[in-house]
């Protein structure tokens, strides 16, 4: 039998291939955690992540509430919005 994994092909999980129901099985799988598990699983993270200032995916450098130095928290607390605009 061929296998890509050779260290995991005596493991009890590895699937076998000897049959067209193997594949369909093993294909059913790789289709469900790529799609299904892993949308389940991530898109619980989007009630966070859409709230900007918690942590913008396309800002150039840090969000100044990330280690800042005293003066760089006093400039974000006095206009929190005009600093966060320069992290573009």
């Amino acid at each position: 039998m061929l296998c890509c994994h050779a260290d995991k092909k005596d493991e009890p999980w590895w699937p076998n291939l000897q049959t067209q129901q193997d594949l369909i099985d093993i294909i059913t799988s790789i289709i469900w955690v790529t799609l299904g598990h892993h949308a389940a699983v991530n898109f619980g993270q989007y009630a966070y992540a859409r709230y900007f200032p918690n942590k913008p995916t396309i800002a150039i450098i840090p969000i100044p509430t990330e280690d800042p130095s005293e003066e760089e928290w006093k400039v974000f607390m006095r206009n929190p919005e005009v600093v966060l605009l320069r992290c573009f």
